[in-house]
């Protein structure tokens, strides 16, 4: 649908739309493979529902955001965005609960530093720098 916007407007918002639903799916992808959820992770760990938050809000993202290069002259176009983005930020905040689970229980690590977390559940002492 014709918004009544310059065409350089148009461009400037759904490429921003566009990079970020990008971005959010990438970021999701990477925290699935990083935190090994379909290999090591359980359904019992905080972090395999935090990582698969993530990811699925970010897939409903990069869909939201990329609608406008599918769907634009479909009737319907507006809805199908809205929901998709509703139903992310619903997922994010349902990830974002669990990550204060999570630092409630001292898994400090959070979800990108899974070594942090499984070297002080068994008790390890953790030092950043460098070896030798």
């Amino acid at each position: 649908p014709d918004r009544g916007q310059p065409a350089y407007v148009e461009v400037i918002c759904h490429g921003c739309t566009f990079g970020g639903g990008v971005f959010f799916l990438v970021g999701g992808v990477c925290e699935v493979t990083h935190n090994c959820v379909w290999g090591t992770a359980t359904v019992r760990d905080p972090v395999f529902w935090v990582s698969v938050c993530n990811c699925v809000g970010g897939i409903l993202f990069f869909f939201g955001g990329t609608a406008c290069f599918w769907f634009r002259w479909v009737d319907g176009f507006a809805e199908f965005e809205q929901v998709n983005y509703f139903v992310g930020s619903g997922l994010f905040a349902i990830g974002s609960v669990l990550l204060v689970v999570m630092w409630r229980a001292n898994s400090f690590g959070m979800t990108l530093l899974r070594q942090v977390n499984l070297a002080l559940q068994i008790g390890g002492r953790v030092r950043t720098g460098v070896t030798q």
